[in-house]
């Protein structure tokens, strides 16, 4: 309780934190089962705390207990292991096998959001403990925050386990009440439908494009990215939508990562929504920063700037040479997306440079 609290305060005291660790270690086994859930919670929140050896006594305390665990235990542990990025396979598993069609029943929709979140955050994607939770959750949408709809969405595509029942109940909160969602809500719940391949997603886009466009100065970077990668994987056009990213982004492309900065050019040249101001933005900061491209990066910009008739001497200039020192981490679709960007003479050359890495 007093690392909980300490952590719920905000408050940093690692030599408090380290002397908890140890005595926690030394009395694990009179740890309730909501004790060692209030701990893994506390430590993995608190800042700048590791504590990998308690993590571990934890995991092994709590895996023997999972029967006794609370709706709230589960959510918490899961949590905080999967936040703390501890692997705890067997901890994972017990939890899931423990999960009854009762035990889950039980679950807020908040527990729900954080289990689902944890496991696919943590790569545990066990199918039937998923599917019991899309059949618990879909009918309970409406009782979800839009955090936590969003999280569980991203939990499901992340995951990669289909719940068609569960993604149409999505749609349909996502069309009613995405006026309320934050930028990182409305993000994250389009990247997923567009993840999970949910079908007919045009009402649910056309919502979040409606609660999103006037708010484009509250989205991050990768928000920005995301969210018009998500229109573009699920082949939605929505030009109003695109043209404000435009206005917002075109001034803030130096706060983007390479990948969001590929992944955003990606959309416009996916969804044929070439913006010349955008494009100019991007490829200036691409130049400079090409040597921090990966791979992909490299190919999906160099793509999206031939598609849309963009490219430049310099830019094809950084991709040839960025491409070069990366000929081994190049796939066949990606060096060819490149290739294909270039002038046929630096084109042909790097093909013979990668035939000769690849074989």
């Amino acid at each position: 309780s007093l690392a909980w609290s300490f952590s719920k305060a905000r408050v940093r005291a690692p030599g408090l934190f380290a002397a908890i660790a140890t005595a926690a270690m030394n009395n694990m086994d009179a740890f309730a089962a909501r004790h060692l859930a209030k701990t893994a919670w506390a430590f993995s929140v608190a800042e700048g705390i590791e504590a990998p050896e308690l993590f571990a006594a934890i995991a092994e305390a709590a895996r023997t207990k999972v029967e006794a665990f609370e709706p709230r235990d589960f959510a918490n542990v899961a949590h905080s292991f999967a936040k703390a990025g501890v692997a705890a396979p067997e901890l994972f598993e017990a939890m899931a096998a423990a999960l009854t069609p009762a035990k889950l029943d039980a679950f807020t929709p908040r527990d729900v959001s954080n289990t689902c979140w944890a496991y696919a955050t943590a790569g545990y994607a066990e199918p039937e403990l998923f599917d019991a939770m899309a059949a618990a959750a879909a009918p309970r949408v409406g009782e979800f925050s839009p955090q936590g709809l969003a999280n569980t969405a991203w939990g499901f595509a992340t995951a990669g386990v289909a719940a068609p029942a569960l993604f149409d109940a999505i749609k349909g909160q996502v069309v009613a009440d995405a006026a309320t969602f934050d930028a990182q809500a409305l993000s994250n719940v389009a990247w997923a439908l567009a993840t999970a391949g949910v079908a007919d997603v045009g009402e649910a886009f056309e919502a979040v494009a409606a609660a999103s466009t006037g708010r484009l100065a509250e989205f991050k970077p990768q928000e920005i990215s995301n969210l018009c990668w998500s229109f573009a994987k699920a082949h939605v056009t929505h030009g109003g939508l695109f043209r404000a990213v435009a206005v917002e982004a075109a001034p803030r492309v130096a706060t983007f990562r390479p990948q969001h900065l590929a992944n955003l050019v990606w959309s416009y040249g996916t969804l044929g929504a070439h913006d010349p101001a955008l494009f100019a933005a991007v490829e200036a900061e691409a130049v400079a920063r090409m040597a921090a491209f990966d791979a992909q990066a490299v190919a999906n910009a160099a793509w999206a700037f031939q598609t849309c008739g963009a490219a430049t001497a310099p830019l094809r200039d950084a991709v040839a040479a960025r491409a070069a020192a990366l000929l081994a981490e190049l796939e066949p679709q990606a060096v060819g997306n490149i290739v294909w960007s270039l002038d046929w003479r630096r084109g042909a050359a790097l093909l013979d440079a990668w035939y000769a890495v690849h074989g």
